[in-house]
């Protein structure tokens, strides 16, 4: 699931088209961000030397146990030691539809 996602990112920053990653977000993540802002948001990656192809086959580290929130959500949170920079990603999913759905992204370069 992790994976799926952060490739998706990484589709998009190399085509730059999000669509695939908006709808493969929840409803509320679908509401709240177009395809065009998405790009706008994952933009600085490329420029910060992020390739997030590597997630897809280097397992991540966790910096905290992942967790179901109060939400009955999933908090994944920790970084993918890829080159030629780590990258560091939270990572909130949503049950919708019984399936888990991204709800809330954030990927950076790690220091």
């Amino acid at each position: 699931m992790l994976r799926s996602t952060l490739l998706a990112v990484d589709h998009g920053n190399k085509t730059g088209n999000f669509t695939v990653l908006r709808d493969l977000g929840s409803p509320s993540f679908r509401d709240a961000n177009s395809a065009a802002k998405l790009a706008q948001i994952f933009a600085n990656l490329p420029v910060q030397g992020v390739d997030l192809l590597a997630a897809a086959v280097v397992d991540p580290t966790y910096t905290k146990q992942p967790v179901i929130t109060p939400e009955r959500m999933i908090y994944l949170t920790g970084v993918f030691p890829i080159q030629p920079r780590t990258v560091a990603f939270e990572v909130l999913y949503e049950i919708t539809g019984g399936q888990w759905r991204v709800y809330g992204i954030a990927i950076s370069a790690a220091p």
